[in-house]
């Protein structure tokens, strides 16, 4: 019988602090946070869905 089937699941590995793939997580996580033209760009694009949507209408 296969453990998933029966929600048995091995145990995660947690890996020690301030590794590589911490690094690169807290590396990416800061540019994504920093980035405010992501907001204006999302902002765009509802304000040209919007006129799609009155086009249609």
């Amino acid at each position: 019988m296969r453990f998933a089937k029966i929600g048995i699941r091995p145990k995660l590995k947690v890996s020690q602090q301030g590794d590589a793939y911490e690094q690169e997580a807290d590396y990416i996580a800061s540019k994504v946070v920093a980035e405010p033209a992501s907001v204006q760009s999302y902002q765009n694009l509802s304000d040209r869905n919007h006129r799609v949507q009155y086009l249609l209408q």
